[in-house]
């Protein structure tokens, strides 16, 4: 299995390994070009999907191991949940993290991509319990935070204060 940073449980947490394993494949131009359009041009967004599209491609014409390719796989649909979820399509984005967990399980990153996804949809219950998922497996504050506003949001003060 490849290794993935999960210091920060984001998109910009999985990009360097991403980057080299998608350097190999020959499409690292796609990935970066699409990272970087969704982090600092929101106007571009749209441009990003094809981005990741291309990387998608080029990674399916090339054979690697099979559990190399679900775990690239992974990390592009999480790409592309991100770009969805910056444009306000988080009942999107939220499918395409599940499809990212049916490739390589409960990762941090999809958890608390899809954790931010349900809270912006108000759904705060299911948000929680990703957020739950995640501290898990990452003692990070950005996770504790996310799931103290959650619990918060639920009205249980007390789980907030905990968290």
């Amino acid at each position: 299995m490849i290794p993935i940073q999960t210091q920060l449980p984001t998109w910009t947490a999985v990009t360097p390994t991403l980057l080299l394993g998608l350097t190999a494949l020959g499409a690292p131009g796609d990935v970066a070009s699409g990272l970087a359009m969704q982090k600092h041009l929101s106007e571009r967004l749209d441009e990003t999907i094809d981005s990741f599209e291309r990387a998608r491609a080029a990674l399916e014409s090339m054979d690697p191991a099979p559990d190399e390719i679900d775990h690239r796989k992974a990390m592009i649909l999480v790409g592309e949940a991100q770009v969805l979820a910056r444009q306000r399509r988080h009942r999107e984005a939220i499918e395409l993290y599940d499809r990212a967990q049916k490739l390589v399980g409960d990762h941090p990153a999809i958890l608390v991509g899809r954790g931010d996804a349900y809270a912006n949809v108000w759904q705060f219950d299911k948000a929680v319990e990703q957020y739950e998922r995640a501290s898990e497996q990452v003692d990070g504050d950005r996770v504790w935070r996310k799931l103290a506003v959650g619990y918060g949001s639920l009205g249980q003060p007390r789980d907030a204060l905990r968290a």
